[in-house]
């Protein structure tokens, strides 16, 4: 059956990638959920993938995550060193003179996986040339007159951002940032982990190791051929759509954590009026769907451990899976919560699941705000309903 056949393929690009990265089998799991996910169907039959952000420290598998799985899925490999001085066309590409005539010289973001290294290091003006990219399948480059070109299939961006630093950064705005599909945190390794590298790594030039990999491969198109799968063949029921415009309801979700907020207040000794500011536009829902439905695929986050067969359609318990995910990038918190995030992070932190504590724990000074948040979308996970 296909889906079986498809599962083993995915499975293939998960034994392929956790060969190499020792310790992250969480966030390479959600790395390869977003590749595989269809974010943002656009009108021209363009499938959006899942970019992803990586935050953590270095050395902990962020870019290598992105240059095996480019070569799990037989496609090519950009990757970009972001630095102040960039334009949009070291993104894109520029037209150039060649033999007396002017040729477009396609950019890094012509690969099947494009890695933009310190993203944040990149001015505004530069990262313009990924937005378009990002959901629109194409870029548009002006010489004399504006010119469109389409980008392979599959088109996944990963950026991973610096958190060690506070000079030379850029903030990324709300619309890149409501572009990638997950933010993802790659935690430190433990003593064990890093002894399991090592072992690993000695094994790397093994002519076994990688006569193996070359056939488990797949093309571009075959990675392509399972994500239309998974979009088309999984399906989300209508009570499963309202669970996810109502995780993705500020006013809603302001309301279920009045308890939260409260809470909080104590903790602070100050009093909050609000917990969360401005609006939450589509694309979350849109991308909760589409990620969830891979989940689904995948028989749940221990799929690759127990062996499950795959669904062919979604659960609430699949959403929650991946909601923090999509979400702990697009929730404002208020001004004054925002103020309060370097006092309660520390208290909040040892609320949270060991899997996020160790993510966190070496960067907890360095990101107050998103350990307030991820401890947010914990209780909203838990405080909201399946049904109502």
């Amino acid at each position: 059956m296909r889906h079986l056949h498809h599962q083993r393929r995915v499975c293939s690009i998960w034994r392929r990638v956790t060969r190499v990265i020792v310790g992250q089998e969480t966030a390479v799991l959600r790395g390869l959920i977003g590749s595989l996910s269809v974010f943002q169907p656009n009108v021209g039959g363009f499938p959006a993938n899942g970019h992803c952000t990586f935050i953590g420290l270095p050395g902990t598998g962020k870019s290598t995550m992105a240059s095996v799985l480019a070569q799990a899925i037989g496609g090519t490999f950009s990757r970009v060193q972001c630095t102040a001085d960039l334009l949009p066309r070291d993104f894109t590409g520029s037209f150039v003179e060649k033999e007396g005539r002017l040729v477009f010289e396609k950019g890094p973001l012509f690969s099947n996986v494009v890695l933009c290294d310190e993203y944040n290091r990149a001015p505004e003006k530069a990262r313009s040339g990924v937005l378009q990219a990002k959901i629109e399948g194409f870029v548009s480059v002006t010489f004399g007159e504006e010119r469109s070109f389409s980008l392979p299939r599959p088109n996944i961006i990963f950026m991973t951002l610096n958190p060690m630093e506070v000079s030379g950064l850029y903030q990324i705005g709300d619309a890149d940032r409501d572009r990638s599909l997950f933010q993802i945190f790659f935690a430190p390794l433990r003593q064990e982990e890093r002894i399991r590298l090592l072992e690993r790594a000695e094994g790397f030039l093994d002519a076994g190791n990688v006569e193996e990999e070359a056939r488990e491969a797949l093309t571009p198109e075959e990675f392509e051929e399972i994500r239309a799968f998974i979009w088309s063949e999984v399906r989300a029921g209508g009570l499963l759509k309202e669970y996810l415009v109502r995780l993705t309801e500020v006013e809603y979700l302001e309301a279920r954590l009045e308890p939260v907020r409260r809470e909080l207040e104590t903790l602070a000794g100050i009093s909050l009026s609000s917990l969360f500011s401005g609006y939450l536009a589509e694309r979350p829902a849109l991308g909760l769907l589409g990620a969830s439905k891979v989940v689904a695929f995948l028989g749940g986050s221990e799929a690759y451990e127990a062996g499950r067969s795959p669904r062919l359609w979604v659960t609430p318990s699949d959403v929650r899976e991946i909601y923090a995910d999509v979400m702990n990038h697009r929730i404002r918190l208020s001004e004054e919560l925002e103020v309060l995030c370097p006092k309660l992070a520390p208290r909040l932190l040892e609320r949270l699941p060991e899997r996020d504590r160790r993510s966190f724990r070496s960067l907890s000074a360095l990101l107050p705000r998103e350990i307030v948040v991820r401890y947010l979308l914990q209780e909203i996970v838990s405080r909201v309903p399946d049904l109502e």
